[in-house]
């Protein structure tokens, strides 16, 4: 006959904080590759562009330009200020908008231009810091000159 303490193992132990750290890091993974996914699965692409040349927009940054969804207050059309032009372009998927993006980095301002159906005249409003943000860091790394201050932003 057996002792009692040969039939009963013990299970191995994790701390708690294993188990957390592995959590973690399968949410990350999981967000991460949620906004890989949805970028391309959307086909959406975005640029900056300035008098001197155009860049690539990080692809989640374009994917949440196209969809439209964060808070904003209209505002009037500023003083002639120099300035760049944002470009999103979706390929036509239900949740997603091409649209053109006037960005007054001095004045923290936007204009946009959403390409729906039925047509919307362009808006000005308030700019999105997180946005201006990662505007600014491409504007940075490609050396864009912004254009130059107009009457007419275009």
């Amino acid at each position: 006959m057996r002792s009692s303490s040969a039939r009963t193992r013990s299970r191995p132990s994790f701390g708690v904080g294993v188990l957390r750290r592995n959590l973690v890091v399968a949410c990350v993974a999981l967000a991460l590759s949620g906004a890989a996914a949805s970028a391309a699965e959307t086909h959406v692409k975005g640029e900056i562009c300035g008098v001197n040349a155009c860049a690539a927009i990080p692809s989640d940054l374009a994917v949440v330009l196209s969809q439209r969804d964060d808070a904003f207050n209209p505002k009037s059309k500023p003083r002639p200020r120099p300035y760049y032009k944002v470009r999103v372009t979706a390929d036509g998927t239900e949740g997603y908008i091409s649209r053109l993006i006037v960005w007054v980095p001095s004045k923290h301002l936007f204009r946009a231009k959403d390409y729906v159906d039925p047509p919307l005249p362009p808006y000005w409003r308030t700019g999105n810091q997180q946005y201006e943000s990662q505007f600014a860091q491409v504007v940075q790394t490609d050396a864009l000159k912004p254009f130059p201050a107009a009457r007419k932003y275009k």
